[in-house]
């Protein structure tokens, strides 16, 4: 659906095609773009804010007393704080602010797997730690993925999942805490800076794929790190970690800043999320982003006993695949319908299937100094 309305737009994350045609979901946007033969697809994540501002200084405010700002800011919207929390290094982070800001929080939102107890530790670090009996915890299990991946338009109606797990926040939790509280709003750690360097020149930029689940402007959900009601959290952080990589031993390439450094296998994840200003980490998250970057599905779909997935995920999907279990197949048919568009036009997929990331605009930061 093609949205139209102009304080929602400018406030929320958004798919543009053709510099005037916006959508708030990846697939739908795609497929008006390929019904258009077009390639010009951008991700605006809140341009309208960002590209007034500043970004070739550091901000003179330090990154404690933002993150307190945007504290308040949250706190003095006066409704029902939620925080998602996975215990990483981002929800680790804002917990703390949150905690230090006297933030009342109403309730904590948890996944775990059945599959492994990367996050459990964190849970229980958090009910130990966490004293105020008024905040209630919700903990999530496998069932969710039965409510998300309830038909077969699952993955094209959220725009989600394509790895294959309820990544938060999701529409059956959302749905869940708006019929607890009264008008919450749903807090996520969302997200660490992402630099591009291109000619020798430095850039903040935005991917889709790791927004897609906060950008429904219905939704309540607000990202901490990146908001266009303090945009100078997040120049904050994209400087924090430009200077960091500057003093950095290692050659400065654009191989090296534009991906190695943002892959766990090849950069030590725990180094790079303190440079970006996050307080620690309670579950794991370097072996999270390694097992993810290691995954992978194969779906034949000529031959569904041929379909297979490797890494994080794989016991409950091949063991559902060989059940024939519903939430399986509805996937498999979400993802076939994914393909379709790719099939069509290839140029936004990678060859396994997963989503090529679409880009926000570049957001000049200045010139190298290795160059």
């Amino acid at each position: 659906m093609i949205v139209s309305n102009k304080d929602l737009l400018e406030n929320s994350m958004s798919y543009i095609v053709d510099g005037r045609h916006r959508f708030f979901n990846r697939w739908r946007a795609l497929e008006y773009a390929v019904s258009k033969n077009t390639r010009d697809v951008k991700f605006d994540m809140f341009d309208s804010v960002f590209s007034k501002q500043c970004w070739t200084k550091n901000p003179e405010t330090s990154w404690e007393t933002l993150c307190n700002i945007r504290c308040q800011q949250i706190k003095n919207k006066n409704r029902p704080v939620v925080l998602l929390w996975s215990g990483g290094t981002d929800s680790y982070t804002v917990y703390n602010a949150l905690c230090r800001n006297n933030v009342k929080i109403s309730a904590f939102v948890t996944k775990l797997r059945s599959d492994e107890n990367l996050v459990n530790a964190s849970v229980d670090w958090l009910r130990k730690t966490h004293t105020d009996p008024d905040t209630e915890f919700i903990i999530q299990g496998d069932e969710i993925m039965n409510q998300n991946y309830a038909n077969q338009n699952c993955l094209i109606d959220t725009s989600c999942y394509h790895t294959f797990w309820v990544s938060c926040p999701d529409p059956a939790t959302i749905n869940l805490l708006k019929s607890k509280f009264d008008n919450p709003i749903i807090v996520v750690g969302l997200e660490k800076p992402r630099l591009w360097l291109e000619n020798n020149n430095w850039y903040s930029i935005g991917i889709d794929t790791f927004f897609i689940s906060a950008m429904d402007p219905l939704n309540d959900v607000e990202m901490f790190f990146i908001s266009p009601e303090l945009p100078e959290l997040h120049i904050k952080q994209c400087w924090m970690l430009k200077s960091w990589i500057e003093q950095q031993s290692h050659s400065i390439t654009e191989q090296f800043v534009n991906h190695d450094i943002h892959d766990a296998r090849k950069f030590n994840w725990q180094t790079f999320a303190q440079a970006c200003g996050r307080d620690g980490d309670l579950s794991n998250s370097h072996i999270q982003k390694i097992t993810a970057r290691d995954t992978k599905i194969v779906i034949d779909l000529n031959n569904l006993s041929n379909s297979y997935m490797i890494g994080r995920g794989a016991t409950i999907f091949n063991q559902g695949l060989i059940d024939r279990h519903p939430l399986i197949m509805n996937y498999i048919r979400s993802r076939r319908m994914i393909e379709e568009i790719s099939q069509v036009e290839p140029y936004w997929s990678n060859s396994d299937g997963s989503p090529i990331g679409i880009v926000t605009t570049k957001f000049f930061m200045g010139t190298s100094n290795n160059g």
